[in-house]
């Protein structure tokens, strides 16, 4: 699979194949960690391939979000 990305304030993130997608053993096919909400086009849910590479900090009474890499976190890569 592909690497994917985006930018967000300026910052690109990637996504390599293996951190986004996932073996599904029992229908012998691959599953995508990433939706999109149909009633939202402009919107993706990223879960927990998101919360795997990044620190995420919830700054609820300034309706804000802050991430930062995970210098620890190793993408899996090709």
């Amino acid at each position: 699979m592909p690497q994917i990305g985006f930018t967000i304030s300026g910052t690109y993130h990637y996504f390599n194949g293996q951190d986004y997608m996932t073996y599904d053993a029992a229908s012998k096919s691959c599953v995508a960690n990433i939706t999109a909400n149909p009633a939202l086009t402009k919107n993706m849910v990223f879960g927990l391939t998101w919360l795997t590479g990044y620190y995420s900090i919830f700054d609820t009474p300034n309706d804000k979000v802050g991430f930062a890499g995970d210098t620890t976190w190793n993408p899996k890569g090709f």
